[in-house]
């Protein structure tokens, strides 16, 4: 595969970052970032160590789902500079687009702390519920411990909803989550 692997259209978030499609260079950048343990730990379905096939394989099934989609439901967080530094993307399931559809979203360590996935947050969410019709709301579960995660989505607008005891099942263990929702204004 050369150049973009989906389409590379462009959400400007600030001067310096933006949300884009994904690229089959971005493969080292993956692999780097995302061999984190913290990134696994706060995240469901990210594998570690990430390796090179993890990265292709990812690829390949955002391919497959934009396809079968027909729209773009995972985006990278770009850096003017360094390339792909993050994720974030519509956790879609047999259903498709939901009223309250559900996002994901991960960022690369050195790019933490800086706002940056506040403010990813914010124009992507914005950009759902206005594209995608039916939309009417953005939620995020994460992890009861993450509290990182869950300062960020206060900090874009979200409000806590609820806990929702045993919501996730990782490493054969069950894990409490908080839902953050951000409603169509």
């Amino acid at each position: 595969m050369d150049g973009d692997v989906i389409p590379n259209y462009r959400i400007a978030v600030d001067e310096w970052i933006y949300l884009g499609g994904y690229h089959t260079n971005d493969e080292d950048n993956l692999v780097s970032y995302l061999n984190d343990l913290t990134i696994y730990q706060n995240t469901l379905n990210i594998p570690y160590p990430y390796g090179y096939d993890d990265a292709a394989c990812w690829l390949t099934n955002i391919v497959e789902l934009s396809e079968q989609l027909g729209f773009q439901p995972n985006w990278t967080i770009r850096h003017h500079d360094d390339g792909l530094i993050g994720g974030v993307g519509l956790v879609i399931d047999e259903d498709g687009l939901r009223a309250n559809q559900e996002i994901g979203y991960w960022l690369a360590h050195p790019y933490r702390r800086q706002g940056i996935m506040t403010s990813v947050l914010k124009v992507f969410s914005h950009f759902c519920i206005n594209h995608f019709e039916g939309v009417e709301a953005i939620c995020a579960h994460v992890f009861t411990f993450n509290e990182p995660s869950q300062a960020v989505l206060l900090k874009a607008g979200f409000k806590r909803e609820e806990l929702v005891k045993a919501f996730y099942k990782k490493n054969d263990k069950t894990l409490d989550a908080d839902r953050f929702i951000l409603k169509k204004t």
